[in-house]
């Protein structure tokens, strides 16, 4: 006896056969569509990369600005400090006046050049050397202007310009700087002001 098979097998059979077929082999008009395909991934996996790098690379740019800003804010903040120390400081510090010129007639202390330093975070930098400091005075019938600079040990310095009406008030301007490089094409320059009248 001959086994039969149904019909509704044969059918069955037939189909994924031509599924097979049909999907095994491509037609004439659907060569290169897994090349295709394969392509447009790898071109999609590159854009979204090149854009991950290049968000990257911002922040990095970014990050080092911030850095060198605040290294220059730094710079300014010290040459504040010094300053207001030594224009406040000068009935303690053995002057008999500020060492910073005003409108009055203006001498040099005494002492100032063995008494008025400033710490660079490892030594003392005596504000009247000139050669270190560039300590400049400047005054008129009315007001006195004393400059100098300071460098860091960690390579920031910084330009101080104080400004005194009389004895009547004082301005200091602070540049600081995070490199003393004036050829450094990512020099940084910040800015501090104070105004006080003690």
């Amino acid at each position: 006896m001959k086994h039969q098979v149904p019909k509704h097998y044969n059918k069955q059979k037939m189909k994924w056969g031509t599924l097979l077929t049909t999907f095994g082999r491509p037609k004439s008009g659907e060569k290169g569509y897994i090349l295709f395909l394969t392509l447009l991934v790898i071109s999609i996996l590159l854009a979204v990369s090149l854009g991950l790098y290049s968000m990257t690379m911002r922040e990095v740019t970014l990050s080092s600005f911030l850095r060198d800003s605040e290294k220059a804010l730094a710079a300014a903040a010290r040459g504040v400090e010094c300053a207001l120390y030594w224009d406040r400081s000068y009935p303690q510090n053995n002057m008999p006046y500020t060492i910073f010129a005003t409108g009055t007639a203006y001498t040099i202390p005494i002492n100032l050049d063995d008494d008025a330093v400033c710490h660079n975070g490892q030594s003392d930098i005596h504000l009247s050397s000139v050669p270190d400091t560039n300590w400049s005075v400047t005054t008129t019938a009315v007001d006195g202007v004393t400059t100098f600079s300071l460098r860091f040990l960690d390579g920031t310095c910084v330009d101080v310009t104080v400004t005194k009406d009389g004895t009547e008030s004082t301005t200091i301007i602070s540049d600081g700087y995070n490199s003393c490089n004036v050829a450094l094409p990512r020099r940084t320059q910040r800015e501090l002001a104070v105004f006080t009248n003690i």
